[in-house]
């Protein structure tokens, strides 16, 4: 609950005029672990998923799920670090931007290497084993970058103002570091 992916999906239902409540409204929104969405859909307790890759994928191919729509251009997962950190260790904070700097382009420039990380870390994290073909069918919907867009943040920001997550705007202006060997947001 109030992860990104419950703020997009209750903005999306909102946006579309479908009303959402805790109790009652047009649509219920059960917060729900990604590994148990499979099962409760095969079961016909969920009707549908706002969902992260590979979990869209598996809802696809192994509960007959269908892909409604896909938003592209959403921010799920940044790097983050407090404000004390960056200003009293900024030679450790550094040295965490470049590992993620240099793990996501390593991530971009060797795709198949990446994705059989990815198997055997899913296996360990769900206990159960990942199909490879289905990691290479949610690859193309992922996009790894080391930028971010401040607008979106103010999208996302603003959406969670809209759901009920946060009663006063939160700021969101500034809190993207610029690095001085890379000017792009990062």
């Amino acid at each position: 609950m109030g992860n990104t992916q419950d703020i997009a999906c209750r903005t999306w239902l909102a946006l579309g005029g479908v009303a959402v409540t805790q109790s009652g409204g047009d649509a219920s929104i059960l917060p729900t672990p990604n590994p148990e969405q499979i099962s409760l859909f095969r079961q016909g307790k969920l009707d549908g998923s706002w969902t992260v890759e590979p979990w869209i994928s598996r809802l696809e191919k192994e509960a007959g799920g269908k892909l409604l729509f896909l938003e592209t251009d959403a921010v799920t997962t940044v790097l983050t670090a407090q404000k004390r950190i960056l200003e009293k260790q900024p030679d450790v904070a550094q040295a965490i931007i470049e590992a993620h700097r240099e793990l996501t382009l390593w991530i971009i420039e060797h795709p198949q290497e990446a994705q059989k990380i990815v198997v055997e870390e899913l296996k360990e994290l769900t206990r159960s084993s990942i199909d490879p073909s289905l990691i290479l069918h949610a690859w193309p919907r992922l996009v790894f970058t080391n930028k971010i867009s401040e607008e979106k943040l103010q999208v996302f920001a603003k959406d969670t103002v809209r759901t009920g997550f946060y009663k006063e705007l939160p700021r969101v202006e500034g809190i993207i570091r610029n690095d001085k060997n890379n000017p792009s947001h990062e």
